[in-house]
């Protein structure tokens, strides 16, 4: 019904296409979609590309797209002021993406990502339990969880 009534576009997002930010990919929110977000709806300001080169890891893509040097590429070529700073399809689509042509070559370079990646997402998993179990001990609800919050 949400969608019925939008008056935006949408576009469904399959596993293992890029997608972008056209307002934040300065900002580095890109990203290969990953198989729990298959068929995930996104509109027209985030663009979608088929990765058709089947030489190219997408993690390892993910995470090429996100280093310090596509983040400076992406940062030139993004007009505008403030907040609203938008990248131009065109200008996503001239940049060149270089990737040593093996895939162990790739899988090698961002091993410590991956363990990095895997690990923080034990933790916070172990996190989410430690507070439920924490929450069951001070309210006796159950295992309800509460709302993701940042807590520091």
């Amino acid at each position: 019904m949400y969608f019925e009534d939008s008056s935006s576009t949408w576009y469904a997002a399959r596993s293992g296409d890029v997608v972008f930010s056209s307002i934040d990919l300065w900002k580095g929110c890109v990203s290969v979609v990953p198989p729990e977000f298959d068929r995930a709806l996104v509109t027209k300001e985030f663009p979608i590309y088929e990765i058709t080169d089947d030489r190219l890891d997408p993690v390892f893509l993910s995470s090429l797209l996100r280093s310090r040097y596509y983040q400076r590429a992406f940062r030139a070529i993004t007009t505008g002021h403030s907040n609203r700073r938008r990248t131009q399809v065109g200008d996503f689509e001239d940049l060149e993406i270089a990737f040593p042509e093996e895939r162990d070559a790739q899988a090698a370079l961002i091993a410590g990502l991956v363990q990095a990646r895997t690990g923080q997402r034990e933790a916070s998993e172990l996190m989410s339990r430690a507070m439920v179990t924490f929450n069951d001990a001070i309210d006796g609800r159950g295992d309800e969880a509460l709302p993701d919050v940042d807590a520091e």
